[in-house]
C-alpha cells in the first residue's frame, strides 16, 4: 500500500505540474502583451503631447522671427542707430534711444506676449532694455532689479 500511495502522489504533482504549465505560460505570454501594449500606447501619447509641442514651438519662433523682421525695420531703431553712429553720447543719441525704449515697451504691451525686449549692439552689449511688467509685479523675477533686492548681504552673517 505504500507503493501505491508514493505512486498516487507522484501522479498528483505531475498532473498539477502538467495542468500549470499553461496557465503559467499564458500568464507570462498575456503579461508581456499587455506591457508591450502599454508601452506602445504611452509612446503613442507621448509623440502626440512631442508633437503638439513642437507645433506651438515653430508657431512662436515663426511669429518671433515676423517681430524681429518688424522691429529691425523700425523707424525709431533706424535713427537711434543712425545717431549713435554719429555720436553715441550727445543729447540727440539719448533721446533716439528714449523713443526707441518707447517704441519697444509699445510693441512688448502690443504683443503680449513678450515681458522684456532688448537691444544688443554689434559686440554684444546690451544697449536698451524695456521690461513690459504688470502692475502689482514690481517684486517679481520681471522686474529688473529683483536680483539685488532679494539679495541683501547685510542681513546675513554667513555671506
Amino acid at each position: 500500500m505504500k507503493f501505491y500511495s508514493r505512486i498516487r502522489y507522484k501522479l498528483l504533482f505531475a498532473f498539477m505540474l502538467v495542468a500549470l504549465i499553461p496557465v503559467v505560460a499564458t500568464g507570462l505570454y498575456s503579461m508581456e502583451v499587455s506591457g508591450r501594449s502599454l508601452l506602445n500606447q504611452e509612446l503613442n501619447a507621448q509623440r502626440q503631447l512631442v508633437s503638439g509641442l513642437q507645433r506651438s514651438i515653430d508657431s512662436f519662433l515663426s511669429s518671433a522671427k515676423g517681430d524681429i523682421a518688424f522691429l529691425s525695420e523700425s523707424a525709431p531703431l533706424t535713427h537711434f542707430l543712425a545717431v549713435r553712429r554719429q555720436n553715441s553720447s550727445s543729447p540727440k543719441a539719448v533721446q533716439a534711444r528714449e523713443a526707441l525704449e518707447r517704441e519697444f515697451l509699445a510693441f512688448a504691451k502690443s504683443r503680449g506676449i513678450y515681458y522684456q525686449v532688448r537691444y544688443l549692439d554689434e559686440t554684444g552689449r546690451e544697449v536698451v532694455q524695456v521690461y513690459n511688467v504688470k502692475e502689482g509685479m514690481s517684486d517679481s523675477a520681471a522686474s529688473p532689479g529683483w536680483i539685488k533686492r532679494g539679495l541683501p548681504l547685510e542681513s546675513c552673517p554667513q555671506c
